[in-house]
């Protein structure tokens, strides 16, 4: 991560900002299984989810399944595997100032998510915060 955020430092003007959405070893949830459900004026997405985190490695691995409806009809179904590294809070925001950049301002995004919230609703990063948006600027040369 530290090579990645050197390399946008690199390109990036001087006082212009750079904004990283990351996930919180805090507002992890070992062995979680949910599901999610959008209906739309044609069709309905339907989405379970599976997670394992890995202590060790803070890896988290999510199996996506997708089925896509309009009405009985099954229009599509397709699976997303993947893995992403979560970190400590306030990790990133020493890697950010490694790699060239002032944290300016850190948001639980988690409330953002959620049905209705709007950007005035956001609120400084909680212990158990999953999502954080994080504003940085890169240093003045």
């Amino acid at each position: 991560m530290k090579k990645t955020l050197t390399g946008i430092s690199s390109v990036l003007l001087p006082g212009r900002p750079f904004i990283v959405d990351y996930w919180a070893i805090g507002g992890t949830r070992p062995g979680h299984t949910g599901w999610f459900r959008k209906k739309y004026e044609d069709m309905e997405v339907i989405r379970l989810d599976k997670s394992s985190f890995d202590r060790e490695t803070n890896l988290i691995s999510m199996v996506l399944e997708f089925v896509v409806l309009r009405g009985k009809e099954v229009l599509d179904n397709f699976v997303v595997k993947m893995s992403a590294r979560v970190y400590e809070a306030g990790q990133l925001d020493d890697l950010l100032k490694e790699a060239g950049f002032e944290v300016n301002v850190s948001y639980n995004r988690d409330r953002l998510i959620e049905e209705g919230a709007s950007v005035s609703s956001l609120s400084p990063p909680e212990k158990t915060s999953f999502r954080i948006l994080c504003v940085a600027l890169k240093h003045s040369e």
